[in-house]
């Protein structure tokens, strides 16, 4: 199967089976902590947050908006109902977890954005023999925000979908001390589960969602155990 741990052979396909990323959704993307850990300490600074594992995946987003509208996202484009293998993964995932069929069910203008693990993606650290899948963000798309860490995890509990694994919960972020030696501390103990491979890093968040002071820049930031 081919690797497809980036978007780029989508371009080589000859039949329409993509569009560009929808407008009304959001597309994850992380601050780095140690390219901006002055900025970055200050407005984390007494916050209340969760640490959660990064998963070394390729992404995935499944909306429902509107009445009528769903749909299954890459990065960078929104999937048309063409099943190839390269497209396999994303499919696979909706049809084992049944996402759009219950985010029409219990939701409307929801997007759940995670990672998708398994064969042939990335390294596969996990060393599965199948796909998963990891939630890692959801966006209120009627309300345009991103809900908080319990509001995610009780929504992926409801909905029976794996959410990317917590650290910890439990972190108040002191600038002097949470710096991105002390996130690489952290990680020298931390394997994917069941294997002896290292995670890819850790994910940092307010439990309560956040921006960067008055910017719409929201207060989320990677450390890469490197």
């Amino acid at each position: 199967m081919t690797n497809i741990s980036e978007d780029r052979w989508f371009l080589k396909i000859k039949e329409k089976v993509f569009d560009g990323f929808p407008s009304f959704c959001k597309k994850s993307m992380e601050n780095n902590y140690i390219k901006n850990q002055t900025k970055l300490a200050k407005a984390f600074d007494g916050k209340h947050c969760a640490v959660t594992i990064k998963e070394n995946g390729t992404s995935a987003t499944y909306y429902t908006h509107g009445v009528n509208d769903s749909g299954i996202c890459t990065r960078n484009y929104l999937l048309q109902p063409i099943i190839t293998e390269k497209f396999l993964p994303y499919y696979f995932i909706n049809k084992k977890y049944s996402i759009l069929k219950k985010l029409n069910r219990f939701y409307k203008d929801l997007q759940i954005t995670g990672e998708i693990v398994g064969p042939n993606i990335n390294n596969n650290d996990r060393k599965l023999i199948e796909y998963d899948f990891k939630v890692f963000t959801i966006y209120d798309i009627k309300n345009k925000k991103y809900l908080g860490h319990d509001t995610v995890l009780a929504i992926c509990k409801k909905l029976k979908i794996p959410m990317v694994e917590t650290v910890t919960d439990q972190l108040f972020f002191n600038k002097n001390k949470h710096t991105p030696e002390f996130f690489k501390n952290m990680m020298k103990s931390l394997n994917y589960s069941n294997t002896d491979n290292k995670i890819e890093g850790v994910v940092i968040r307010p439990i309560i969602e956040s921006y960067i002071g008055k910017t719409n820049n929201r207060l989320s930031m990677t450390v890469l155990n490197s």
